[in-house]
């Protein structure tokens, strides 16, 4: 596996979760950006397959580092 897949979890495509979440595109793009605002992923827009979300592991090393 590449370095960034091992990295940063698996990548999220729009395309991806309108299929696993059974919605068209336009609804599931925007349910992406729901998570993303809540913190859950982040977004890489400079993928050649659009945009590209991850785990937001950013959140979760503060939480951890909030409980430590």
């Amino acid at each position: 596996a590449p370095l960034a897949a091992v990295a940063l979890g698996p990548p999220l495509f729009e395309a991806d979760a309108a299929r696993a979440l059974r919605l068209p595109l336009a609804l599931a793009r925007e349910a992406l950006r729901v998570a993303e605002q809540r913190g859950v992923l982040c977004r890489d827009e400079g993928g050649a397959e659009g945009l590209t979300f991850y785990r937001n592991f950013f959140a979760e090393a503060s939480a951890a580092a909030e409980t430590a």
